[in-house]
């Protein structure tokens, strides 16, 4: 893992560095979920109480050994936005290159460190910004201790419209500029 990352000085910084509405929602939804070892029971997700936040999440699956991430479930959201259908794939069947390293990493942080992070991408077409996409990671666990699944949001802003077709060479030739992946500090117990 690229160990380039800035630790937010608190849950709050953390909190108000979120760049969208429908992400600071889910990560204040997590935070009165997990428990005091960071994550959230994936038992505890209840799909009735976030019907707003549906389309813009997505589920993964973490495999250990080597770390591999899978995408279990995905919001219409960002299917629309991406043109992908993701659910069941890894992350790696279909990205590459820088993509595929910043996501490796941004997914990587809360699965081995059990904190929230959050990153955007910004994808740039042949005069101007595409979209920016704003993504943030939490960890979940269906046992409460070991990160076997990741809770994330992800929200796409377009700036101006490209057909698909150009969208997904931009993605396939790395066209997208990343900034840095913001990891919330650790704490042990629930915010309620």
């Amino acid at each position: 893992m690229n160990k380039d990352f800035t630790l937010a000085e608190t849950l709050n910084g953390f909190s108000n560095g979120i760049e969208h509405d429908i992400l600071t929602a889910l990560f204040e939804h997590w935070q009165n979920l997990r428990n005091e070892n960071g994550v959230m029971l994936r038992s505890a997700l209840i799909p009735e109480e976030i019907p707003k936040l549906l389309p813009y999440l997505f589920i993964m699956g973490v495999d250990r050994n080597p770390t591999r991430f899978q995408y279990r479930l995905i919001g219409s959201h960002i299917e629309t936005s991406t043109g992908d259908y993701m659910t069941g794939k890894y992350l790696d069947e279909f990205r590459r290159g820088p993509v595929l390293q910043h996501l490796t990493d941004l997914f990587s942080v809360p699965a081995d460190m059990h904190v929230a992070a959050r990153s955007s991408s910004t994808l740039e077409g042949e005069s101007s910004t595409t979209a920016i996409f704003h993504r943030i990671i939490l960890p979940m666990s269906s046992d409460g201790l070991q990160v076997d699944q990741l809770l994330g949001g992800w929200v796409t802003e377009t700036t101006r419209y490209t057909p698909l077709r150009e969208a997904k060479a931009l993605i396939a030739a790395s066209e997208i500029r990343t900034n840095p992946i913001v990891v919330a500090p650790r704490a042990t117990a629930s915010v309620n």
